[in-house]
């Protein structure tokens, strides 16, 4: 059992690994990338009219969450529930340090003969403001109301991200890769007890299915000549894969214990006697 859960920890761990790096060599590294991908959608103007006013919400997002994340944690102590306390807090820092590190020595932006080429991948603000929501739903006191928070959380990551792009604070592709990094230490956050791919999943099936039906359709339109339309594809796109990696990570970091209801009955009535 040990094994087994170690493994499949790893396996998450790696998964978005991959991904995470997939995104930096493709919108990053390369000159096509950097084009295609970063150069054109920076800014989204289509979103721009309506979020750069609220460009203050960048930095308001992972401090309100931070606020309610220092909440739950007095409520976790309270519990003696120390370890939980003491995961959440060490995850929370290691992936926030990790991204720095990342972002300032590991990761580079070629030049291609662009004015700017200075690295923003990944996005500390939206690392920041994911990793404090795993936070606040591993410590959320009434597990009835669990998962409509866990929601709430990634509406909030989706906005952070969109705002951060869209006051010209990231590239797209930082946003996508702040959700994949975290994704790394999800693992850790729910200390191995992590669900299978099915389980994952299956929590965020319908979901999934709208977000890859946006991230392609967005992806279309962004790849076509039409100015603001375009635009409108990429915001799409960013929102899509935001919120959509967002929310497997918070099923992954959530633990086994957050098994849908229906599977465990299935379970049950599926047990010998």
């Amino acid at each position: 059992m040990l094994l087994q859960s170690l493994t499949r920890s790893i396996g998450w761990s790696l998964a978005f690994a991959t991904l995470l790096i997939a995104v930096y060599a493709a919108a990053v590294f390369t000159r096509w990338g950097q084009v295609h991908l970063d150069v054109r959608g920076l800014g989204l103007p289509a979103a721009s009219a309506a979020l750069v006013p609220l460009a203050w919400l960048r930095t308001g997002i992972p401090v309100a969450i931070g606020v309610v994340a220092v909440v739950v944690t007095v409520f976790g102590l309270a519990r003696r529930r120390w370890r939980e306390v003491a995961t959440c807090a060490v995850c929370t820092v290691a992936g926030i340090a990790a991204c720095i590190l990342l972002r300032d020595v590991v990761f580079v932006r070629p030049a291609y003969g662009a004015v700017d080429v200075v690295n923003s991948f990944p996005s500390v603000h939206v690392v920041t403001t994911l990793s404090l929501s795993i936070m606040v739903v591993r410590l959320w006191p009434v597990a009835s109301t669990r998962r409509p928070v866990a929601a709430a959380l990634v509406a909030a990551t989706i906005t952070e991200a969109l705002v951060s792009v869209a006051t010209f604070a990231h590239r797209a592709s930082d946003t996508v890769g702040g959700v994949l990094l975290v994704g790394v230490f999800a693992s850790a956050f729910a200390r191995g007890l992590v669900p299978t791919p099915r389980q994952a999943l299956h929590c965020t099936r319908l979901g999934g299915i709208i977000g890859g039906i946006a991230i392609v359709g967005g992806a279309v339109i962004a790849v076509a000549p039409f100015g603001v339309v375009q635009y409108a594809g990429f915001t799409i796109a960013t929102a899509a894969a935001v919120g959509v990696m967002s929310a497997i990570v918070m099923r992954v970091a959530s633990g086994e214990r957050d098994e849908p209801a229906r599977d465990r009955s299935r379970d049950l009535l599926n047990t010998p006697t």
